[in-house]
């Protein structure tokens, strides 16, 4: 039975690069975060993605990212070797909505999926 991770344990904060809006016919609440990410592979679960909502825009916080511990299996998912992603449920569909970083107010580009 997999545990839940608690908040504490995601400690490294990396800077989104960019977003992934839904496909069409996708629930529209769910967008993929695209952050840096060098090592191989990446673990579902490893990366702990939030955001604060308005009617105008989507605040995106750091990516915090949490060690995979030894005994915890791994498919090595996610990642092109350069970047990898992993989704953020949304309180509302993402829309026209701007999205932007809370660390520095920057405005991330929405590509499509």
């Amino acid at each position: 039975m997999a545990r839940l991770k608690t908040a504490e344990q995601y400690s490294t904060q990396i800077t989104p690069l960019y977003v992934l809006a839904p496909e069409e016919g996708a629930d529209q609440r769910s967008v993929m975060v695209v952050f840096p990410w060098h090592p191989t592979g990446y673990c579902v679960g490893q990366a702990l993605i939030t955001a604060s909502e308005t009617p105008t825009e989507v605040v995106v916080s750091q990516v915090k990212i949490r060690t995979i511990g030894p005994n915890e299996g791994c498919a090595g998912v996610g990642t092109d070797g350069v970047t990898a992603g992993d989704y953020l449920q949304l309180e509302a569909p993402l829309g026209n909505r701007t999205v932007t970083r809370a660390q520095d107010g920057v405005t991330l580009e929405v590509r499509k999926s």
